[in-house]
């Protein structure tokens, strides 16, 4: 297999062409150079010399750029946003600064057969890095990917192996199999690790927004796309393209929070590659699997993650009552809700009333007072219910992936589904971190995710 990799450039290096008259615009070009921003936002600068009025408005009026260069297409959905004039040395020159959405660079006009969509914000610690559990070998750096984990004794000196990929069979599926592999360092931003998804055969749009969702899922994070390049049935690129992040989104604060995930763990925790492939196979064809559909309500839950902590109870709650909708149950919400859960096995009931657990049961209260705009003054106290009211979603969602277990967010410890939050576990760990008062939710989860790996209960 080759490595793609290194024709798609992330756009880390900012990608300038001279003297362009090819163009939808007939108006020369001296310089256009398209680069990332610090948020990983695409930009556009044009160049242009002696323009007319009428061709100034044109520029600024600019939607759609498309122009050949080495006889590849280029278009540029973009917006005007700047205008700089140079006089002096530079009498006579504009430039105009557009925001772009998406970049796409067409090598050819082939039938499209396979994907290969690029997101930042992959898993970053070495505890669930074991979830790459392929080998790769790469010979005078190019990359031969392996699926099983026999070493090639006759690989040679110019050779090295490194686990940084999974595949994942999908029957009844258009893409049949796809692999979730690491990006080389030097095609991402330093500030966060990358991950690819790459479909072996072309899927539906609607079966990559399932695998996107369900890795979101997966890994705790959320998976912000940036790029896809497209193949033919002989590994020719077709087409790469570059996208910005959605609107609004502060990228490197994104990719610097800690995992939040109550599966990935069980997952990675064997440590052997065909337990690890097995795991992560029955969870994705289960949810692929589903008659009903979940994609409303895992929006809202990778929504959750990154979300501002103030308001994160809030967007998990929604994503519970848009799931209890989803599966028919009425009434008020917290009837629906309880109701729902309680159908999925999780709960006790005496009499009409339905409880979850001890901490389970307070979570709506503090989610009404934060939805009626009471401050919560105790931010550790809203940080750790966070975590697990997002725990209490993740058991919901598992009982559907058939999955007995999940790990406790809040304590460390892995708990059977039907289990709630250990009462006085979790106390214990919030008196610990009673000692230091935050007031930022990512410190607040590094220093809970350090003791509770190294803290006996």
């Amino acid at each position: 297999m080759q490595d793609y990799l290194s024709q798609w450039e992330y756009l880390q290096n900012p990608r300038k062409f001279e003297d362009i008259d090819n163009t939808n615009l007939n108006i020369h070009i001296d310089f256009l150079t398209i680069y990332r921003d610090e948020q990983y936002n695409i930009k556009m600068e044009i160049t242009v010399s002696d323009i007319t009025p009428k061709e100034e408005q044109k520029l600024k009026r600019l939607s759609t750029l498309i122009f050949k260069h080495n006889y590849k297409l280029n278009k540029v959905y973009c917006h005007y946003k700047q205008t700089e004039r140079f006089y002096d040395y530079y009498l006579g020159k504009y430039i105009f600064t557009y925001n772009v959405s998406e970049y796409i660079h067409n090598h050819s006009t082939y039938n499209k057969s396979r994907y290969i969509d690029w997101f930042l914000n992959n898993v970053k610690y070495s505890s669930n890095k074991n979830l790459f559990c392929q080998y790769s070998e790469y010979h005078n750096n190019k990359l031969i990917k392996r699926y099983d984990r026999t070493v090639n004794k006759n690989i040679g000196q110019n050779a090295r192996l490194a686990l940084d990929h999974i595949t994942i069979s999908c029957p009844g599926t258009n893409f049949k199999k796809f692999t979730l592999q690491y990006v080389n360092d030097s095609f991402q931003p330093k500030w966060s690790n990358s991950v690819a998804i790459e479909y072996h055969y072309k899927p539906s749009e609607d079966e990559r927004e399932k695998i996107h969702s369900i890795l979101n899922f997966i890994l705790g994070r959320k998976l912000i796309k940036v790029g896809t390049t497209t193949l033919d049935y002989n590994n020719n690129i077709v087409d790469e393209r570059s996208i910005s992040p959605e609107e609004g989104f502060d990228v490197k604060y994104i990719c610097d929070l800690p995992e939040k995930s109550i599966i990935l763990p069980l997952i990675v925790k064997p440590n052997k590659p065909e337990l690890i492939i097995r795991k992560l196979s029955s969870i994705i064809n289960n949810y692929l699997s589903l008659d009903e559909d979940l994609t409303s309500t895992l929006n809202l839950y990778n929504q959750s993650l990154i979300s501002n902590p103030n308001l994160e109870i809030i967007v998990l709650d929604a994503s519970i009552e848009s799931f209890a909708q989803s599966m028919g149950f009425a009434g008020t919400a917290k009837i629906r809700i309880y109701s729902f859960i309680y159908s999925r096995g999780i709960g006790t009931k005496d009499g009409d009333i339905i409880n979850l657990g001890d901490v389970e049961d307070n979570l709506r209260n503090i989610r009404n007072n934060v939805t009626h705009g009471v401050i919560i003054k105790d931010k550790n106290h809203l940080y750790l219910s966070n975590l697990a009211y997002r725990v209490l979603y993740g058991r919901i969602l598992c009982t559907f992936l058939k999955v007995n277990k999940y790990y406790d967010l809040t304590t460390g410890k892995i708990r059977n589904i039907e289990e709630s939050i250990d009462k006085d576990e979790y106390e214990k760990i919030s008196n610990i971190m009673k000692k230091h008062k935050y007031d930022n939710s990512r410190k607040f989860y590094m220093d809970l995710f350090h003791i509770i790996k190294n803290i006996q209960l």
